[in-house]
């Protein structure tokens, strides 16, 4: 899967969309209060050809997302993805501004945090570049875990600050479900399969695929039975995700691992790997292999796993051949 400059991300607070020229106007209409860019080096953006610049640029950019409000829908502010490097592990975050109703942190807060969360399933760090003179910019990006590296000049040639979050800081600093492990439950395969329904089906698989797939993924008793299967609830009880280890002569296999659609990405499939390796650890059990789908190979690579070469065709007749990944857990 390739980084998308522009993709949909939604959270509680706010959603962001793909900039399209149709926006002028909304976005302008945040963008001509003089106050949002008094620290900013463009101090004229507030008005309207300074504007209609910066809005080409973003148009041209490739990587600009407009911010919206998600319970009334108005246009709030912009940002945008630049410089994506998969050699380095690397993409810039910049040219964010809100309108000043919404300043205090929070819609901040989440249109970070949605872009990181994103920006992490394909790099491992993400930079931020800040004039000198722009304080409220650099305290914004310091609450959200990055610290200053060093300096470099920005796209436009002005001198910044440079600042940097990897993934590890923003996995610790996120907000983390308290989660508990629980043996999955007969009573509870319902609730399992539509969270299986939900996951898989958060991944832009083909139709036709997809319905076959999934009448093979689909849980019951008898696997349960077999199987070390685990559900993971939170602190209200909901069940977040779903987990099972299947072990044979040869190989102890991660067979599952489905995680809530909405929840994707925000830690929780972290955390039901390392319950594995924790079960594994008290087996002792030394390799643990996965046949991930191949939007999940990024995440299991940060989590330890390697490719091992060998390749599996899909149960699925036509369906794709997946890579079988590997982890050695001998080491503490």
């Amino acid at each position: 899967m390739s980084f998308d400059y522009q993709p949909v991300l939604k959270g509680k607070l706010v959603e962001l969309r793909p900039l399209r020229a149709e926006d002028h106007d909304d976005l302008y209409a945040v963008a001509a209060d003089p106050l949002i860019w008094e620290q900013h080096p463009v101090k004229n953006r507030h008005e309207e050809r300074a504007f209609q610049v910066f809005f080409r640029e973003a148009l041209a950019s490739g990587g600009a997302l407009i911010a919206i409000d998600a319970n009334t829908q108005q246009v709030i502010g912009s940002s945008r993805f630049h410089g994506y490097d998969k050699e380095r592990s690397g993409v810039e975050i910049g040219w964010t501004f809100l309108a000043r109703s919404h300043w205090g942190g929070s819609y901040n807060g989440e249109m970070k945090q949605l872009m990181l969360r994103y920006a992490f399933r394909f790099v491992s760090r993400v930079i931020f570049l800040v004039t000198p003179e722009n304080i409220r910019s650099q305290r914004a990006v310091e609450k959200i875990g990055a610290v200053r590296v060093g300096s470099r000049p920005d796209a436009g040639g002005r001198d910044s600050y440079q600042y940097q979050i990897s993934a590890a800081t923003f996995a610790q600093r996120d907000d983390q479900l308290e989660i508990r492990f629980i043996p999955a439950r007969k009573e509870s395969l319902a609730r399992i399969n539509d969270l299986i329904v939900r996951s898989k089906s958060y991944r832009n698989w083909p139709e036709d695929y997809l319905e076959r797939a999934l009448a093979l993924h689909k849980i019951d008793p008898s696997y349960l039975r077999t199987n070390r299967c685990f559900e993971l609830l939170d602190k209200d009880a909901e069940l977040v995700a779903f987990v099972a280890v299947a072990t044979t002569d040869a190989r102890v296999v991660l067979d599952n691992l489905w995680v809530r659609s909405d929840l994707i990405g925000k830690g929780v499939g972290r955390q039901a790997c390392e319950h594995v390796f924790r079960l594994a650890r008290e087996h002792d059990w030394t390799e643990l292999w996965v046949v991930p789908d191949h939007p999940a190979v990024g995440f299991y690579e940060k989590m330890g796993f390697s490719d091992t070469g060998e390749r599996v065709p899909s149960h699925v007749p036509g369906g794709p051949v997946f890579s079988v990944y590997r982890i050695d857990l001998s080491e503490p």
